[in-house]
């Protein structure tokens, strides 16, 4: 059994590999649980799933605060942890580069108002912290894709891996932690 949780079902990473393997492997069973659903993985929730998941395999993969909620939830089932494995991962919150004394670009936030100096080369979400400006991002957290915000003018360099779709993409979305201007910027946040 594999047990998904995301924000929305456009969040599901991978769903129509998952699908392919559901429809294809007989004992393969996949369980897509939505936040913006009111769904959220608990004991009694696992329990209706998988009645015998005190004599499983558990395998976790996430957002730290995530995997500690799934610990915990397992640990007070009488789980034995010594059959849980996770795969953590940890990223460093995005540079904030020197600044440079060459040309620099106007990068309008429409919702705040403000606009604020970006270098060529710089992340727009590196050159907005810099100028104190907290926009939302969970980079340092493991959830790519939380920076996605609409590019209304100018263009930009994205050197992404991951977190965005190329439909979104074809929107003028952007991510603002790998997106350096090309040109002075007006962007949704």
């Amino acid at each position: 059994m594999f047990i998904h949780s995301a924000r929305t079902f456009d969040d599901i990473i991978f769903r129509r590999e998952l699908d392919f393997l559901a429809a294809t492997a007989p004992n393969f069973r996949v369980t897509h649980l939505l936040d913006d659903s009111g769904e959220q993985l608990n004991a009694e929730l696992l329990r209706d799933m998988a009645p015998d998941f005190l004599e499983r395999e558990v395998f976790t993969c996430g957002p730290a605060g995530y995997m500690e909620a799934v610990r915990s939830m397992l640990s007070t089932t009488g789980f034995d942890m010594a059959r849980y494995h996770e795969e953590s991962f940890t990223f460093d919150a995005p540079a904030v580069p020197e600044h440079d004394t060459g040309q620099s670009f106007k990068v309008e936030l429409t919702r705040s108002g403000r606009t604020i100096d970006c270098d060529p080369g710089t992340p727009v979400l590196a050159a907005a912290s810099r100028a104190g400006i907290t926009l939302p991002a969970s980079c340092a957290q493991g959830m790519c894709g939380t920076c996605k915000t609409t590019l209304l003018a100018g263009s930009v360099d994205m050197q992404h891996n991951g977190g965005i779709r190329p439909r979104e993409i074809a929107d003028n979305k952007i991510l603002l932690c790998c997106s350096t201007p090309l040109d002075d910027l007006v962007i949704d946040a």
